[in-house]
């Protein structure tokens, strides 16, 4: 039931004077000889709901009136009407709207309270879709902290939802219409006990017939919440009904899975829609949770995430973006609402930073390059569509040299040096004129639903090196602009790098560093050996080639870990001493940082590789490579909100990569979301065909405890991987009880007792923990878990969410053992952050 008023200036209007009650109600009325009718604000399954002024008091006020019922309805319908009032009356808050009065005139019952001018959420998410974060932690707040104020006064609402939430304009959040709230443990009548509300925002407990209490609306608001930060309802059938029902066979949805959240708040989300009402925090302490986020939140500017060239987190040599807040400590019910075991939550700088995206501000201007490196120029690019879009082109145009120039070994000049050739597009006059290598042209061409972006790169003497071409949605057109920038940037970063890095190398050394690197940007990672070889050749041509030796170190990491169809070598010697001369030779560029990283991670020295990371990202800011593996290590580590987000960001760069789908489908797996997995391992199948989607389709079934998904699993790795089929075959057998703990220990022992890559021994090992636990055999799966060691075992995600290790989680040992994983974690992120 609506009420507020969006525009009480406009003109006056009622119900259709057409009966004595609506002639009761037209605009210019005296209603009970007190209420002057001024117009109609709304209608309701109950009744309608007006603007009138009280004569007594002289207030603008909402009245609301029951519109005649009729049959055996009648008197249930006034029954709610007189309930809203004796229960709203017991709730006194800021973020309750406020009863006045109850009365009765010409038979038509009626009541009067506040008019909030606003709007309601509803409105908001139509308009926006979705929410900052920011903004849903302080709307939730007050909700929350209204809820509390009823459930105090032993009052349930029951039909919580965004158009129940009105937003005044004056900034104050109200929770409204309480016309099916029930008393707790006191009045009520029977028949209201069960599914009574909307079924998109009903409770597992409602609709399973029992006496609602004071969960169903932290339930309801777990739901709204979801809904304003993904922009879509966290249940979606055809039908309504269908989409209550699906809650009951389900585990509750995650945000973070969707949308860019932050750890604490998707988790109090998920706690907030926890199947149990028991396992939910109170309205109270989820409130405190929100309003102390929102609090942070305002410290710590969360900027939109732009050109992540700019991320100056990454710069050790610059101030903090932002300083750690000091606030009082958190009620002990507050902890456990956000963590749900009584953990102290501490939201500094770095819980919302992390390694750098997403808070990110634009760093001052680098020193200019050295003249002797390559200088280039990038043309406004020519605009077709309307004329309102003429922008555009400068403005992407703009945005790749704000990008380009902040990557090593380039000089870019700025658009003012460009007025001298205004006009001219012709590459060797411009080049020459200007005094640079080479050139950057295209065109955008727009229209309702795309934008078609073709890029060029030209050389001094005219000849077009490369060209692609770019299809984006149309939306935002500023947030069109960044993001066509940074993808365009990542591609035509390496075309330029190349350019760079060729210079004076024999065409037959470039002609094999071009296509080596061809098989590693096409994530055939199973053909990495054969790009080991034909950058071996072009080293052995040109020893210098340092472009050719940072790739040769990535490529010598990748075969150490999957050596499939490699020659044998000692492939663990070969990347560390390919990684070392890369560092030597080729410092200057982000592939040597990215294999050293590799190497860490492979190693278990995760702050190594995050030290690595940040360099890469220094040299290359809008490197896809980095960001997928910052995006790797963060969602291993459980920081998968901020992970995501990185490897959302990795996907726009390189849409083609494997890596985003592959680890969404993993937290999707980790966190029972079926449907969200299927999705994401399709476009893994698609992408990255082989051990990848094999190793995926193995883990999930065996998370699941999916029979026929387990037997598809060992098909599907024995037509795929057949050099690991016996690994995947004996571990799958496991999870069916086909083989003992023992068995499976024994058919992966000898893999096991091989000098393997020590990331590929600690996914063997997880895979044997959880056989372990399943077959009963705890005490084994602890000590497998200690043999990870304290190195290799970082990821606190499949330790703190897989639910086959439920039965460890009462050992102490075992909670020793994550405590210490996320203790050596959140160290290596707090100090990368600082």
């Amino acid at each position: 039931m609506l009420l507020l008023v969006s525009d009480p200036g406009g003109p006056a209007q009622g119900l259709p004077a057409t009966t004595p009650l609506e002639r009761l109600l037209a605009p210019g009325a005296l209603f009970a000889g007190r209420y002057a009718i001024e117009t109609l604000l709304g209608r309701g399954g109950m009744g309608a709901v007006f603007r009138a002024r009280d004569q007594l008091v002289g207030e603008v006020v909402a009245l609301k009136v029951l519109l005649r019922p009729s049959g055996p309805t009648a008197e249930i319908a006034a029954e709610f009407f007189r309930r809203e009032v004796r229960l709203s009356r017991r709730v006194t808050h800021p973020h309750v709207v406020r009863i006045h009065d109850l009365g009765e005139h010409e038979g038509c019952l009626y009541l009067t309270m506040e008019l909030v001018e606003g709007h309601d959420l509803r409105r908001e998410l139509v308009a926006s879709r979705s929410l900052d974060q920011a903004t849903v932690c302080s709307v939730g707040a007050s909700i929350g902290a209204g809820l509390a104020a009823a459930h105090q006064a032993g009052v349930v609402h029951r039909d919580l939802k965004p158009e129940n939430v009105l937003l005044a304009r004056s900034g104050r959040v109200v929770v409204s219409d309480f016309g099916i709230a029930r008393a707790v443990g006191r009045e009520g009548d029977p028949r209201t006990g069960g599914f009574v509300g909307t079924p998109h925002y009903v409770s597992p407990e409602q609709l399973e017939g029992g006496l609602p209490g004071p969960g169903v609306d932290v339930y309801a608001l777990g739901l709204v919440l979801y809904e304003a930060l993904v922009g879509e309802q966290a249940f979606s059938e055809p039908t309504p009904f269908a989409t209550a029902i699906a809650r009951l066979s389900r585990p509750p949805p995650d945000p973070r899975l969707r949308a860019s959240v932050f750890d604490p708040l998707g988790e109090l989300v998920v706690r907030c829609l926890a199947r149990r009402p028991e396992d939910r925090p109170t309205a109270e302490a989820a409130g405190f949770a929100l309003a102390d986020l929102a609090s942070r939140m305002r410290v710590v500017p969360l900027a939109p995430l732009v050109a992540p060239s700019v991320a100056s987190a990454w710069s050790a040599s610059e101030a903090p973006l932002v300083s750690t807040p000091t606030s009082p400590p958190s009620p002990p019910e507050l902890e456990r609402a956000i963590t749900g075991d009584g953990a102290t939550v501490v939201a500094t700088a770095e819980t919302f930073s992390g390694l750098g995206a997403p808070v990110i501000q634009r760093a001052a201007p680098r020193m200019p390059l050295p003249p002797s490196q390559a200088k280039l120029a990038v043309l406004p690019f020519a605009c077709r569509g309307a004329a309102e879009h003429e922008w555009l082109g400068e403005a992407i145009a703009g945005e790749l040299t704000d990008t380009l120039s902040r990557t090593r070994g380039l000089r870019v000049l700025g658009s003012g040096a460009l007025a001298t050739v205004v006009g001219d597009r012709d590459p060797r006059r411009i080049c020459a004129a200007l005094g640079i290598d080479a050139l950057v042209d295209g065109s955008a061409q727009i229209d309702a639903r795309r934008v078609r972006v073709v890029v060029r790169l030209l050389d001094a003497d005219g000849t077009q090196r490369w060209s692609e071409r770019f299809d984006l949605a149309m939306g935002d057109l500023f947030d069109l602009q960044e993001k066509a920038a940074r993808r365009i940037t990542e591609a035509l970063r390496l075309e330029v790098t190349t350019f760079v890095a060729s210079a004076g190398a024999p065409p037959e050394a470039v002609e094999r560093y071009l296509r080596a690197r061809r098989i590693l940007r096409s994530q055939l990672f199973h053909r990495a050996h054969e790009a080991v070889t034909l950058l071996e050749e072009a080293l052995r041509i040109a020893p210098a080639f340092g472009a050719a030796q940072a790739v040769h170190a990535v490529a010598s990491v990748l075969v150490w870990f999957y050596p499939a169809g490699a020659p044998p070598r000692d492939w663990g010697a070969v990347a560390a001493a390919s990684v070392a001369r890369a560092l030597e030779v080729a410092s200057d560029t982000a592939e040597a940082h990215l294999a050293s990283a590799r190497l860490c991670s492979h190693r278990g020295d995760l702050g190594g590789a995050v030290a690595a990371l940040r360099r890469a990202l220094g040299l290359a800011p809008t490197s896809a490579d980095v960001h997928h593996m910052i995006g790797q290590l963060e969602c291993e580590t459980g920081r998968f909100g901020e992970g995501l987000e990185r490897l959302a960001l990795a996907e726009e760069l390189e849409p083609t990569a494997s890596t985003y789908p592959y680890e969404r489908a993993r937290v999707a797996a980790l966190a029972g979301d079926r449907a969200l997995f299927d999705e994401c391992f399709e476009l893994v199948v698609r992408r990255s065909p082989g051990l990848a989607p094999a190793h995926l389709a193995l883990r999930e079934a065996a998370w699941s405890r999916d029979v026929p998904r387990l037997r598809a699993a060992i098909v599907r790795a024995e037509a795929s991987v057949p050099e690991f089929a016996g690994v995947f075959r004996a571990v799958a057998q496991g999870h069916l009880g086909e083989l003992s703990a023992a068995q499976v220990l024994g058919a992966l022992q000898p893999l096991l007792a091989l000098p393997i890559n020590p990331r590929l021994r600690a996914i063997i090992l997880a895979n044997l923990v959880e056989v372990q636990v399943v077959s009963g055999a705890t005490d084994a799966a602890l000590a497998s878990l200690k043999e990870l060691g304290d190195t290799l075992l970082y990821d606190v995600t499949w330790l703190e969410r897989c639910k086959l290790l439920d039965p460890l989680r009462s050992r102490p040992e075992f909670l020793d053992i994550v405590r210490a994983a996320r203790g050596r974690c959140d160290a290596v992120w707090a100090h990368a952050g600082g």
